[in-house]
């Protein structure tokens, strides 16, 4: 009985250890997105400026006539949907952590596109930026992504079992 028990606290220790590590994780994504987010419009576009000019040359090769605006375009939006997919994925993991068996994946989504909402009210204090429909949505679906993927990591573990 005494050896039960230690193995459900060993348990239980690391179950609470995760929880403690996934939501470490996913304050960090939240802090670098409102910091990435308090960037004036100009420093914000200096960085996605420095990032497209290495692609474009790169890429001019492959997709002739891409233009610098398209390309910086593209960068935005895409580290926008990259950078909320680890969101929903790392929130998904902590709402789990968190309700165990009571768990509904909507939870972290809600929760997620709830914060895109408020990063992008956030940017309309920041000089130069401004509040997007399009980036809300673009967010959003990035949260749906990571989300997504912990669903079907899930159950793919399940069914192995």
């Amino acid at each position: 009985m005494k050896a039960k028990n230690s193995v459900t606290q060993l348990s239980h220790s690391k179950k609470h250890g995760i929880l403690i590590i996934d939501g470490v994780i996913t304050l960090a994504i939240m802090i670098l997105i409102f910091r990435f987010s308090s960037q004036d419009a100009t420093h914000s576009a200096a960085m996605s400026d420095g990032i497209a000019y290495r692609i474009i040359h790169m890429l001019q090769k492959v997709v002739p006539g891409l233009s610098m605006d398209m390309t910086t375009f593209l960068i935005r939006k895409t580290a926008h949907f990259s950078e909320y997919t680890l969101l929903g994925f790392f929130m998904a993991r902590t709402v789990r952590d968190i309700l165990l068996r009571h768990f509904h994946y909507a939870i972290p989504w809600c929760l997620g596109t709830c914060y895109a909402v408020s990063d992008e009210i956030h940017q309309m204090f920041v000089p130069g930026r401004s509040c997007e429909l399009r980036d809300m949505c673009i967010d959003s679906a990035g949260v749906f992504l990571g989300v997504l993927i912990l669903l079907l990591a899930t159950k793919k573990k399940k069914s192995r079992y």
